[in-house]
């Protein structure tokens, strides 16, 4: 879920196999944050945080996940507005 001044947005998570949800939260910021920075939209940047703690959690341990095919994570989390 992301809130902001003007819309509250959720994402659906993508099913896979988890391994470790260490450092998932981490990794769900860090995702939206550096889409931001890239000058993505709300969406757009929520859909990429999803994508990379998708790929967090699949490994064991701490080590970084892999990032090639990380448009193909971003494309499959689907996100909607709420009303609040």
């Amino acid at each position: 879920m992301l809130a902001t001044d003007s819309t509250t947005l959720h994402a659906g998570a993508i099913d896979v196999d988890v391994a470790d949800t260490v450092g998932a939260g981490d990794a769900l910021l860090s995702g939206t944050l550096a889409a931001w920075a890239d000058g993505a939209d709300d969406a757009t940047a929520l859909r990429t945080g999803v994508a990379v703690a998708t790929r967090l959690v699949e490994r064991p341990g701490t080590s970084p996940p892999a990032f090639d095919g990380l448009d193909t994570r971003r494309e499959a989390v689907s996100v909607r507005e709420l009303s609040v």
